[in-house]
């Protein structure tokens, strides 16, 4: 499943696009039958080829609407994704949950991709009560199907649709990808409580599930949110978080990104130890993995020592002092010798 994290919040970019005014294509209200309900059931592998085979076809349509929201081809996309949904219900064949989440959270990128955050909330909170509806039949050892009273989100699909469930579909993994999804929405439409919460809520499942490398994600997503509303102490606090799980994942890359936050960060409070410390782990690490930003993360080094220079060297402090040296140390500073010299008369 694709994450809705690609420049915070697919389509919650820097330069916001004009809000549009297109609703989501309506589906026709399924009929009273109990064979036009959604059924959310485990599959047997005794049809396991037509199953597979409809699989494919199903995954052809999707990776079209998936280049066209991709591309921004907003309302091409929507029409493909509710093909999509429209196709199975017409010719009768299940689908895999996972798919169908796919989708939905397709058809959210596209509200996002508008600055949308309700109609992307309407499809999100859709896969939050199908998949909370995964969890629980499997926790009760049942089956969801059309003869029991229909749950809320099966109105986001057509007449006859028909849901499966791998027996090896990670109902967790895609209950913490799309609690990130809802937090981001809610984040970029100042509802902060309720992101934080779902921030918090995919975080911790993903730390439970032992997959750090994405609650460092999780917590990345959040970091950038408080850099955009300038929160600078709730800024520093989140890239920890993020820092220490990159480090439990030994995500390198990551670990590097969030020296970077946590650098900014201290540099807004005016922490100036913590954020050369931050910068300096950040230009030393970026050395190590051969990072791209390496030559940025030097010259906002060597910018920023220029500007703190004099009321360091004035200060007669030896911890500062040492900190200078560290500093022009790292950013091979001319003036280092005079520096050494200053620090050994101070010891």
């Amino acid at each position: 499943m694709k994450s809705f994290w690609q420049l915070f919040g697919r389509g919650g970019k820097q330069e916001p696009k004009a809000a549009s005014q297109a609703a989501t294509p309506p589906i026709p209200e399924p009929e009273p039958q109990s064979a036009s309900r959604p059924k959310l059931i485990e599959y047997s592998e005794a049809n396991l080829a037509e199953m597979n085979a409809n699989r494919e076809r199903l995954r052809i349509l999707m990776n079209e609407a998936d280049l066209l929201e991709r591309a921004c081809q907003v309302d091409e996309a929507m029409a493909a994704y509710m093909e999509c949904l429209l196709v199975p219900a017409r010719e009768r064949f299940p689908v895999g949950v996972d798919q169908l989440i796919d989708i939905w959270m397709g058809l959210g990128f596209c509200h996002a991709d508008r600055r949308d955050w309700t109609g992307a909330l309407g499809w999100y909170h859709g896969v939050e009560q199908c998949l909370a509806s995964v969890a629980e039949s499997r926790a009760s050892d049942q089956q969801l199907s059309g003869s029991q009273a229909k749950p809320e989100w099966h109105e986001h699909l057509p007449p006859g649709f028909v849901v499966v469930v791998p027996r090896t579909f990670d109902v967790e993994s895609a209950q913490a990808n799309t609690y990130d999804s809802i937090a981001l929405a809610l984040d970029n439409s100042d509802q902060l409580e309720s992101a934080s919460e779902y921030y918090q809520r995919a975080a911790s499942l993903y730390a439970q599930l032992g997959n750090f490398a994405r609650e460092s994600d999780i917590w990345l997503h959040q970091t950038h949110g408080f850099g955009r509303r300038q929160q600078w102490a709730q800024m520093a606090t989140t890239a920890e978080k993020m820092r220490v799980a990159a480090g439990k994942a030994q995500k390198r890359s990551a670990e590097l990104e969030s020296f970077r936050l946590l650098g900014y960060a201290m540099r807004n409070l005016q922490d100036w130890p913590a954020m050369f410390e931050f910068k300096a782990r950040a230009v030393l690490l970026a050395r190590e993995l051969k990072d791209p930003g390496l030559a940025q993360d030097e010259e906002i080094l060597r910018r920023i020592l220029d500007v703190l220079r004099p009321n360091m060297v004035q200060s007669g402090d030896r911890e500062i002092t040492e900190l200078l040296v560290r500093v022009a140390t790292i950013v091979d500073d001319p003036d280092l010798a005079q520096y050494k010299v200053l620090l050994q008369k101070l010891q």
